[in-house]
């Protein structure tokens, strides 16, 4: 005769949906109890039992408001964890970074110079140096992205607003639909804030939407309940990129070309900040600027402005109707802005052709070469580059083809060393 004894299991939401919600005969084996997660105040009990130990393995003394700060910074910034593990995650990384650092009395300021560095992102209150750097964020972002004012000064706003705890935690950071032609710095803009803000503009997560023009490519997204192709090879899906980069800049290139129940997702995003996969896994995206690219409406700027600039304020207006016939008003009215990029005119090609120049010139400066240019030269490159309704991508093709093409010339024959000197000479360009 067979005895029975109890048995007692444990799995997370995101395992259980893969692994016993398709399983009837396993669901109905086990009786299920939800544990629910603990409270911020029993959370604070939970680390008050906790110190002494804490205090006697890493040497130190913490304070009240240390964990105060534990519970409210885990529930914040750690939310692929749940309370109260994620606010005893805290303290004891707080309390290893101390002991690192020759520190006794732990602090609230000493948690959130932990988190900051656990998580590459600075909560800590804006010091002197980074409140300069902050007024000047506009400036530096207006003198790289030429022509597009009202884009940039709407996304620094935004940026200050989160820097300084304004803005609603429960939302991402911004949320922008840049509409425009090609070429015009739409998706250079996304690089150029993930840049001067989060430090690095190769960590942006771009999401080419044209690859999401059918239902099926959803699993690109949120994941498929196996978690991998029909190859056998697990996918790498948005939730996953965000989860290892939460805060960062998420550039979703032209909406316009994804299946409408693949944008319907955004809404979960926009008003929650986060998304669930699949799996049930939800991550996180309060800590993301979200960038909308579109080319809608684009035909209807560049030839207004061909005929007269004065049509401009028009133009604009009819490009945003023909953006709402793409776009369901429950998406268009959850960006913070909709903003409408002008077309390049020959005065911002040649401010930009001079910024290439200078992109050039640092990168020779590199490898000790030196390289001059005189005030004609941006002009005459913007001139002879310029292809109507195309920015300035061709620009970049012909800088690429003509001056880098003859300075590679010049240092294959020798000609060209480190401490040389180099001026652009208009027999290059025209």
């Amino acid at each position: 005769m067979g005895s029975k004894f109890p048995i007692i299991g444990t799995i997370n939401y995101a395992d259980y949906k893969k692994y016993f919600y398709s399983n009837e005969s396993l669901r109905q084996s086990f009786t299920n109890i939800e544990v629910k997660e603990v409270s911020t105040t029993d959370t604070l009990k939970i680390l008050e039992t906790k110190v002494a130990e804490l205090e006697a393995n890493f040497s130190c003394y913490i304070t009240f408001p240390a964990l105060v700060a534990s519970v409210e910074l885990a529930q914040r910034y750690i939310r692929d964890r749940k309370l109260p593990s994620s606010a005893v995650q805290t303290i004891e990384a707080t309390c290893s970074w101390a002991q690192s650092n020759n520190i006794q009395k732990i602090t609230s300021e000493h948690v959130s110079k932990a988190i900051s560095i656990q998580k590459n992102i600075n909560i800590t209150e804006v010091d002197q140096e980074e409140s300069n750097r902050l007024r000047k964020l506009e400036e530096n972002i207006k003198s790289k992205i030429i022509g597009q004012d009202e884009a940039v000064i709407a996304i620094t706003e935004a940026l200050r607003r989160a820097r300084t705890d304004v803005r609603n935690p429960d939302k991402p950071m911004g949320t922008f639909l840049l509409i425009g032609p090609t070429g015009v710095g739409k998706t250079y803009l996304a690089k150029v804030v993930g840049e001067e803000f989060f430090g690095n503009k190769q960590d942006i997560i771009r999401v080419d939407m044209s690859e999401y023009q059918d239902i099926s490519s959803i699993d690109k997204f949120l994941g498929s309940s196996s978690q991998t192709n029909i190859m056998g090879q697990s996918q790498i899906t948005l939730v996953d990129r965000v989860k290892s980069n939460p805060y960062t800049v998420v550039l979703f290139d032209e909406i316009e070309k994804a299946h409408p129940d693949i944008l319907n997702l955004f809404l979960q995003i926009f008003d929650e900040g986060r998304l669930t996969s699949a799996a049930g896994e939800t991550v996180d995206f309060t800590n993301t600027i979200i960038i909308c690219t579109s080319n809608i409406g684009s035909q209807i700027l560049l030839d207004a402005l061909e005929k007269d600039e004065s049509l401009w304020g028009e133009a604009k207006n009819r490009a945003l109707m023909e953006l709402r016939q793409y776009l369901r008003p429950e998406l268009l009215n959850r960006f913070d802005k909709v903003i409408v990029f002008a077309p390049h005119d020959i005065n911002n090609l040649t401010q930009i052709a001079d910024l290439l120049l200078a992109e050039l010139a640092k990168r020779l400066a590199d490898k000790g070469i030196i390289i001059k240019w005189n005030n004609q030269i941006p002009m005459l490159i913007a001139n002879k580059s310029n292809e109507p309704g195309m920015g300035a991508r061709p620009m970049k093709r012909y800088i690429q083809d003509r001056i880098e093409g003859e300075i590679a010339k010049e240092m294959i024959e020798g000609n060209l060393k480190s401490g040389a000197e180099i001026n652009i000479r208009e027999s290059w360009i025209t």
